[in-house]
């Protein structure tokens, strides 16, 4: 009986120092250099965003390691562990605001450095490249529809030179007709005309003129939906990028 408890609180306590390892580490972390590589921390799971490849696993810490289990793709489909690192040896800054971390495989041991993410909405900024003051609407705003598929179109200016951008690459106002073709063509035309609409990030800066000119085109390459994205007093996306704002006519 006494082995029993003793072994108990042994496990408790283990438990719990792991625990503060983790708890330590749970959260979002971008590249330093390459802010669409990241590290998603939670209690259960850890979620890597690599190029090309997205991994989901388990995860246990100490005081200088990490070690991974179960590693998965996104679709959980189970992935050679020998082809993959699942040891990592980290140091955090005393404020928690810096990982870096390097795998045991690694023979160079090179280091990668890692950010703690606190405001979402400027790390999105970082990926996509473009700074973008998003308008401010005093209207309702709405969530867009999760039924649609809804690549993003990214529009500011840069020195007052009009910069367009889709999830990959720049665009110019001639090109982006010819975009929207190529769009049409891979998901296919049902799927376009039921389940298709653009999700519009502009600069508050842009002008209702450069805006025309942009929607213009799309409607002239078969878009019927656009969904305009703005903020408000209570919808900044500092904490999370579920995107507001309405449908344009």
């Amino acid at each position: 009986m006494k082995k029993g408890i003793q072994l108990l609180l042994l496990i408790t306590v283990f438990n719990c120092t792991t625990n503060d390892y983790k708890n330590k580490l749970i959260g979002d972390w971008y590249l330093e250099k390459k802010p669409e590589i990241g590290l998603h921390f939670s209690i259960d799971s850890l979620l890597i965003h690599s190029i090309p490849l997205r991994t989901k696993q388990t995860w246990r810490a100490d005081e200088s390691n990490i070690y991974l289990q179960n590693i998965t793709d996104l679709n959980f489909n189970q992935l050679d562990e020998k082809f993959l690192s699942n040891h990592f040896i980290y140091t955090s800054s005393i404020n928690l605001d810096t990982l870096r971390w390097t795998s045991k495989k690694d023979s160079t041991k090179k280091i990668y450095k890692f950010i703690r993410i606190k405001n979402r909405f400027e790390h999105f900024q970082k990926v996509i490249r473009l700074r973008i003051d998003l308008p401010k609407s005093k209207k309702n705003l709405l969530p867009i529809n999760i039924k649609y598929n809804k690549p993003h179109l990214f529009i500011a200016l840069d020195h007052d030179r009009l910069k367009i951008k889709n999830n990959n690459q720049f665009l110019t106002v001639e090109y982006l007709r010819y975009f929207v073709y190529s769009l049409r063509e891979k998901i296919g035309e049902n799927e376009f005309e039921s389940k298709f609409v653009f999700n519009l990030l502009a600069d508050k800066n842009v002008t209702e003129l450069q805006l025309d000119t942009i929607k213009k085109v799309l409607k002239i390459a078969g878009i019927k939906r656009i969904f305009r994205v703005f903020k408000n007093e209570s919808i900044d996306y500092n904490d999370n990028l579920k995107w507001y704002g309405m449908y344009e006519k």
